[in-house]
């Protein structure tokens, strides 16, 4: 049995200590989240919302879990709340000041106890049953708890259910001692939140697969407003090491792969080992709260960096391996690095994709004053720098905080199907990007799963991975999944059954998708999302053919009258002014930025992205969408490739060119648009037409159509 006193109930160590110990024969089987907004009323509960929210919570979570199957003295609950039912506090008061009677069940302490009993009984729960007053370390209370019930067999299944409604006293203690400051002083609506916590083998024997592991539910709940003002606002606390997402992937020194690469395998352990030796380079040479540049081909030692960097408090900068040197000292004069990482060996390898293991040297050009460095990492402090691609403009030089990334890991371990701590995840892209590196690669690390790198982007390679290894999910961009569906092909009857393929960065072309569904009896999610923002929305169950998933809880966004998405921010994303963020006022961080997609949101919320602000032209008074014409070109037979941009003529207005990778030397450009005239109106059909051997595209497979215009000229 795992056991915490009150004293180390709330240390990390025993904290991680208890959430290991869960994750090794437990799972969340079951997870809602009920908002104090919209809700159907519940009988006896008429003049307020706590025991609603808390109620269809616990229902759809137990519904989810299929609690039903299990036998009622099998089942317990707990329930947490920090401000009780403070509402019917205040009617009550309301009541006696008006000269009302009062009635002799409306208290606050009896309602938690009350709505656990109705919980109780449409659940069929006749086991263990508890209710807890929340405190900073009441999450891992309930937890805690819930580990003993089940490990001594009073239980096979626990619904834990938490939360708190706008009160007075919740308000003002919610106003003052949340921790993000990204949520303080932001209105508190309540929430209630539910899972089911139940024993793996159990859960298997009844064919109920895990929505998350006990710890990414652990840090979702360090993000929600709720748990936010549970925790005590005295004594000074490192916010990276203590709420991080990151803070588990950390303390992870177990012998079990983290990485791996063809032969060669990295434990949590030499993981953390390799961290930490970089980190004290970092300390020897004053290089804390500073900006670093990492120029290093995608390797385990670029990831080891990262981390080692991260946890000095400092803002990384990694150059894309495939830039040239004039475009690395452009960005390097913009970013002004106190010290750069760079390799000792300057050959590039031609063929691999990933180094296991890369020599560096840390040049420091600036340190860092001691007496200027803080003591602690600060939530809104930059953590990640990147650059633009530059191809639908003037190239933005980007910043992502350590909250931001913070959220969005957090966010992303509850999307359904995410990788969890039992997942082999297959990393196809570089993580000199974002979508290799936040959501492939930490992502997965931060929960315990294991990322694998091919040893060569080759279709035969990749596939004996997938194979060999039993990977259950892998992260490409539409080139990938269009390189490997031959191969795959062959392979189809050694295929893991429950393999789970995402691809961003572009959309994906019909003819893979129906490929892979009647071919290989397989869907390609989607994940949507900028360099700016993170992912903002994704399904790795393609749910719906064409959509990219419905947005992520944690962003908040409205549609411009030409359904153009803005998303809202705690501050800019950039460091010069740029166009598409729009500050609310000079005096606030807070603004919105203009994303350039236009989408489309149906009934069930889930978003279809339709192009770019920038892909509608005016043709003759009639408006053109680029993406439709290019989505034309990509149909024809002996088309491998195209994209279609427009010029401003100084007399005709807009102009379009197209530019097109054939599948053989004999096409010609009259065939290609006598093709097009027949699946598109006149006006639609390009004027001219280049011929080029490739398609520039970033690391996310965005086209970069401002390196044809540049060769062009």
């Amino acid at each position: 049995m795992v056991a915490l006193n009150k004293k180390n109930v709330c240390s990390n160590s025993a904290t991680q200590q208890l959430l290991n110990a869960l994750d090794e024969r437990f799972i969340i089987s079951g997870f809602a989240e009920q908002q104090d907004d919209d809700y159907p009323p519940v009988r006896g509960f008429v003049r307020s919302s706590f025991s609603p929210i808390f109620y269809h919570a616990a229902l759809k979570a137990g519904q989810n879990a299929q609690l039903d199957q299990l036998p009622a003295t099998k089942k317990a609950i707990i329930s947490a709340s920090m401000f009780l039912d403070g509402v019917s506090d205040e009617q009550s008061n309301s009541d006696l000041l008006a000269g009302k009677r009062v009635s002799p069940i409306l208290f606050p302490q009896s309602v938690p106890s009350s709505v656990v009993g109705i919980i109780a009984k449409e659940l069929t729960i006749n086991g263990p049953m508890t209710c807890i007053s929340a405190s900073s370390g009441s999450v891992i209370s309930m937890l805690q708890q819930a580990y003993d019930w089940l490990d001594d067999g009073d239980a096979n299944a626990v619904l834990l259910v938490c939360g708190d409604v706008p009160s007075l006293r919740a308000n003002a203690w919610f106003d003052l001692h949340a921790m993000s400051e990204a949520i303080k002083h932001r209105e508190f609506k309540g929430v209630a939140n539910a899972v089911v916590i139940e024993k793996c083998d159990h859960a298997q024997e009844r064919g109920i697969s895990a929505q998350m592991s006990v710890t990414q539910y652990y840090q979702h709940l360090q993000t929600s407003d709720v748990v936010s003002a549970w925790q005590s606002s005295t004594g000074e606390q490192c916010w990276y090491k203590e709420q991080c997402c990151l803070s588990q992937l950390h303390n992870n020194h177990t012998d079990g792969a983290a990485i791996l690469h063809g032969g060669n395998s990295l434990s949590y352990k030499c993981l953390n080992d390799n961290v930490a030796s970089k980190q004290t380079s970092l300390e020897t040479h004053n290089i804390c709260n500073a900006r670093v540049a990492i120029d290093l081909p995608d390797s385990t030692t670029l990831l080891e960096w990262v981390l080692a960097c991260w946890r000095q408090g400092n803002t990384v900068f990694i150059l894309d391996p495939r830039l040239c040197e004039q475009d690395k000292q452009e960005r390097l004069k913009k970013f002004r690095p106190n010290a750069i990482v760079c390799s000792l060996n300057k050959e590039k390898s031609a063929a691999a994709a990933f180094e296991f293991s890369v020599n560096t040297d840390l040049n420091v050009i600036e340190a860092v004053d001691r007496a200027t460095q803080q003591s602690n990492i600060q939530p809104n402090d930059i953590a990640l720098v990147q650059f633009s691609s530059g191809s639908t403009g003037r190239q933005k030089m980007i910043c992502r905080s350590y909250q931001s990334l913070n959220t969005e890991w957090h966010n992303y371990h509850t999307e359904p199907g995410s990788p969890n701590s039992h997942s082999r995840v297959l990393c196809l892209v570089p993580i000199s990007h974002s979508y290799g590196l936040l959501t492939a690669t930490l992502a997965t690390l931060s929960c315990g799963g294991q990322v694998f790198f091919p040893p060569l982007i080759h279709p035969r390679v990749i596939v004996e991975t997938i194979v060999e290894q039993q990977i259950s999910h892998v992260y490409g961009v539409p080139f990938h999944f269009q390189l490997l569906i031959e191969t795959l092909k062959q392979q189809k009857e050694t295929l893991p059954k429950n393999l789970t393929l995402l691809s961003s960065g572009g959309k994906l072309s019909q003819g893979i998708v129906d490929s892979y569904q009647t071919q290989l009896g397989f869907n390609i999610g989607e994940q949507y999302g900028m360099s700016e923002v993170g992912y903002i929305a994704n399904d790795f169950y393609a749910r719906k053919p064409g959509s990219v998933g419905k947005i992520a809880s944690h962003i908040r966004y409205r549609l411009s009258n030409n359904k153009e998405l803005i998303v809202h921010l705690n501050q800019s994303p950039y460091t010069e002014s740029h166009a598409n963020w729009q500050p609310h006022s000079e005096d606030d961080q807070t603004g919105e930025l203009f994303t350039q997609d236009i989408v489309e949101i149906d009934d069930d919320g889930y978003i279809f992205v339709q192009g770019r602000v920038n892909d509608q032209v005016s043709i003759g008074g009639l408006k053109v969408n680029l993406s439709e014409i290019e989505t034309a070109l990509k149909a024809i037979d002996s088309v491998n490739d195209g994209c279609v941009v427009a010029h401003q003529h100084s007399t005709m207005g807009a102009v379009l060119e197209a530019f097109v990778v054939t599948e053989n030397e004999d096409t010609s450009k009259e065939a290609i648009i006598a093709e097009l005239a027949d699946n598109l109106a006149a006006y639609k059909v390009p004027r001219t037409m280049t011929f080029v051997t490739e398609i520039p595209k970033s690391g996310s497979g965005k086209v970069l159509k401002g390196k044809l215009l540049e060769a062009k000229t």
